[in-house]
């Protein structure tokens, strides 16, 4: 029946393909339930897809397993992968360990991914040789990175030239570097062309920087547009700059974009900027929102950033954008202490940029406000969070505002707080300890 579907699939009859697979399945043969799910992934029907890849994994097959992680992965449901990648891993699929080393050093876990990328590579997976020269170049151990790149190159795996010459780029071995670059581009690696340009830019070869700039960039690498806009602009060809630069951002450049956006602010039109930030912030593209708030900050915009407080502040406990720029464009702003001070006082203890508040408190402490965190000590102990508590009873302390801890223990008294005197006891104890170490 297997092969009678394999048959049906050479003929291009769809209809006994499945027909056969489903019997065979029926009749125990575990590759039937891989093949369909494969199908159903090529066709689009994921759900079908999961369900065919998930019966022949959990029959133990490992190409289903592998397969089912790739399907779950680009579906975002990464735990998942993980658990069918790990049970491919038992059964000694490097390909499998490939992809579960990448999910771990995603997640920060750099020592298991680099176990696995290690194992996989000793199984003479070339893929897993090549990740290992990157992981190894990031640890500055260039010697080492050079050892994997060179075995995964030896065994076919093309991308790792690429690799290879950004290690030599980095140790000075310059005409090594061109080189490899070079065969890079020959076995068909587009990004090549940026790190070359760079290189040659580095070693003051401007013409044929420029050249294999736009080399990049008309090969559709939207990193070379802007490196090649940041080149032309450096020679003070500001109208050339911003055509790069324009068509790096619509490639979904986010150096081109940051760029672009600074070279608009400096020369005093930040109305485009300001469009791109707020399509950002519906799209939650929090790189996107980093790279457009930093370049109005290195303007000294602060005006503007003040006018997204409230928007920013909500992403700001969630992605990578700093506090302090905020925080700043606020306290530099005429109207920014009283805006903080109100804004403080909106939030609850279940606010989700945490670290925000505590930020925004301290500022507000430093300016004699202290009130701010008074506020949110008495809400933290109404809502019952220890940690949330601890933070503002030690901002005050650290700055001398021991009456008003105290204040706050007469009030938990009165209103029967029995935990929140115990609690504020407790840091008032560990905070005089350290100061008498101190």
């Amino acid at each position: 029946m297997y092969n009678l579907a394999l048959l049906a699939y050479r003929r291009g009859q769809e209809d006994k393909f499945l027909h056969w697979h489903k019997k065979a399945w029926s009749c125990g043969h575990v590759e039937s339930a891989t093949d369909l799910g494969y199908h159903f992934s090529e066709s689009g029907d994921l759900a079908a897809a999961e369900r065919w890849y998930s019966r022949a994994a959990e029959k133990g097959d490992v190409r289903a397993a592998y397969n089912l992680g790739l399907l779950l992965l680009d579906s975002g449901r990464e735990s998942e992968a993980a658990e069918w990648y790990a049970k491919a891993v038992e059964a000694g699929d490097t390909d499998s360990m490939v992809n579960l080393a990448y999910i771990y050093n995603q997640q920060g876990k750099s020592e298991e991914a680099t176990a696995l990328y290690t194992k996989a590579a000793h199984g003479g997976n070339s893929m897993a040789m090549s990740n290992l020269g990157l992981l190894m170049s990031r640890k500055g151990e260039y010697e080492e990175a050079q050892r994997w790149y060179r075995q995964a190159i030896e065994l076919g795996y093309a991308r790792a030239v690429f690799g290879l010459a950004a290690v030599q780029a980095e140790l000075g071995d310059h005409d090594n570097a061109i080189q490899s670059y070079m065969r890079a581009i020959d076995s068909g690696e587009p990004r090549a062309w940026n790190n070359l340009g760079l290189l040659y830019q580095r070693l003051g070869l401007r013409e044929k920087a420029r050249a294999a700039l736009r080399s990049g960039a008309e090969s559709g690498d939207n990193r070379a547009m802007a490196n090649l806009g940041a080149l032309y602009l450096e020679e003070g060809e500001k109208e050339e700059a911003s055509v790069w630069f324009e068509r790096g951002r619509s490639a979904g450049g986010h150096l081109a974009l940051l760029l672009h956006a600074q070279l608009l602010i400096a020369e005093g039109a930040p109305g485009e900027p300001m469009r791109w930030l707020d399509e950002a912030l519906e799209l939650g593209d929090d790189a996107r929102v980093m790279g457009i708030v930093y370049a109005f900050f290195s303007h000294r915009r602060f005006d503007i950033i003040f006018e997204y407080f409230q928007r920013l502040s909500v992403l700001c406990g969630q992605m990578e954008l700093p506090s302090f720029l905020l925080l700043h464009a606020l306290v530099v702003h005429p109207e920014g202490r009283d805006l903080l001070t109100e804004w403080v006082a909106q939030q609850t203890y279940r606010t989700p940029p945490k670290q925000i508040v505590i930020a925004a408190v301290e500022v507000l402490s430093s300016m004699g406000k202290p009130d701010a965190a008074k506020h949110q000590l008495m809400k933290a102990i109404e809502g019952g969070d220890g940690d949330w508590a601890m933070a503002f009873a030690l901002s005050l302390l650290m700055r001398g505002h021991d009456d008003i801890v105290e204040d706050v223990v007469v009030w938990c008294s009165v209103n029967g707080y029995n935990e929140g005197v115990t609690c504020l006891e407790r840091i008032r104890e560990r905070h005089a300890q350290r100061s008498r170490r101190d």
